[in-house]
């Protein structure tokens, strides 16, 4: 008796933290599952992302879905006043720009030949599909001394207790280092995002709350 009780708890469990992962996505941006464009996933939410069984070995992350971007090497930001020195963009920002630089069709999976439109407009992150430097830096440590570099003292280095929506900072520093979702929830649902803002971003723009959640000014 006592086992079969465990055994329930435990299937309960699992139901209800995928049914809580499920619902960030469905209705959010990224919910293409009732898109024609990608008929490939039979209504699938996750799969236009991921996949239990992906064939993709050269993007080896959270079994990535997706073809890469065909840009070999981008342009990264670069500035004076930087501490650290961003280089090309690895981790989570290089999986969203599989689609966010705009060189592969959106629809493009492993073993299938994409047919749709591929990113352009403001939702076209890399300029020429290459250029980042008109964006903010990516895959670089938030804190330079872990690459050898000087901290910025313009920067709030506690970042346990800084708040990033739903998350703290330390949470969103993937390998310690900012990526493109440390500012944005790709997981944003439409409710949510009605709240904070625009672009899935964790926190409002208002008073520029966002930067200031790291920089000191």
């Amino acid at each position: 008796m006592k086992k079969t009780l465990i055994l329930v708890v435990t299937l309960l469990f699992v139901v209800g933290v995928t049914g809580m992962a499920m619902a960030g996505v469905v209705g959010s941006k990224h919910d293409f599952s009732g898109s024609v464009t990608w008929a490939v996933t039979t209504g699938e939410v996750c799969k236009s992302c991921h996949a239990p069984h992906t064939t993709n070995t050269t993007m080896d992350t959270l079994l990535w879905n997706h073809d890469p971007s065909t840009t070999v090497n981008y342009i990264p930001y670069a500035s004076s006043t930087l501490n650290d020195a961003p280089g090309q963009p690895d981790s989570h920002s290089k999986l969203c720009l599989s689609c966010h630089d705009g060189t592969v069709s959106i629809n493009a999976f492993p073993g299938e030949a994409g047919t749709g439109p591929s990113v352009t407009g403001p939702l076209q992150i890399a300029d020429g599909g290459d250029n980042l430097m008109g964006e903010h830096p990516v895959s670089m440590y938030y804190d330079a001394l872990q690459n050898g570099g000087v901290s910025d003292p313009d920067l709030d280095y506690n970042i346990t207790t800084i708040s990033m929506g739903a998350a703290t900072l330390d949470e969103v520093l993937p390998g310690g280092k900012v990526q493109c979702s440390t500012c944005h929830d790709v997981h944003n649902n439409t409710p949510v995002e009605t709240v904070v803002g625009t672009k899935l971003l964790r926190v409002t723009l208002t008073g520029s709350a966002m930067c200031l959640r790291c920089h000191i000014k």
